[in-house]
């Protein structure tokens, strides 16, 4: 969790990190900054590392939410829909990454220049067959970004309120943990 300020009731606070249960699920965000973090293996809780004994990177991405259809915060046995105007975060790492790169790259061919408050769409889109049977079904995602737009005034003054409590938070992707 990252620690920031509301920017509707003004307290600061943790950020959830949104969770994507089923098809179908997503958040639409305004971008308040990205932030590269170490990765952790699910099963023994260590830092990941590569063979090379470099450190794993995922991207954090943390933002307002404005639109959720299904997406969830909270533990596992209390989870509940995020609140518009609440700060929330997105951790791109595993089938996540690959939506992420892709968003980007299409965003970088249209010119695009990440500005705090720019929209942020991630979604489970769908399901790939486990090959193991132990293993569940890998969610697959997807992820658009782009530019707000008159209607959405309130939702970048939320993201510039909470990126001026958050100012560690760079704008830009650091070099090592862009998605592409």
């Amino acid at each position: 969790m990252t620690t920031l300020q509301n920017p509707v009731t003004g307290e600061a606070g943790e950020s959830n990190s949104i969770k994507f249960p089923a098809v179908g699920t997503g958040i639409l965000v305004g971008l308040v900054g990205f932030d590269g973090y170490q990765q952790t293996d699910y099963d023994t809780d260590e830092l990941k590392t590569w063979k090379d004994g470099s450190p794993m990177m995922g991207t954090k991405i943390t933002g307002v939410a404005w639109e959720s259809t299904g997406a969830e915060i909270g533990p596992k046995d209390d989870r509940t829909a995020p609140v518009k105007g609440s700060v929330v975060t997105i951790f791109v790492e595993g089938s996540k990454f690959y939506a992420w790169r892709d968003a980007s790259a299409e965003a970088a061919k249209a010119n695009h220049v990440y500005e705090v408050g720019d929209l942020i769409w991630f979604g489970c889109t769908g399901t790939t067959p486990a090959t193991n049977p132990k293993h569940d079904d890998r969610k697959d995602y997807g992820a658009k970004i782009g530019k707000p737009t008159a209607e959405h005034a309130e939702l970048v003054a939320q993201c510039q309120a909470a990126y001026q409590t958050a100012s560690a938070i760079p704008v830009a992707a650091p070099a090592n943990t862009a998605p592409f």
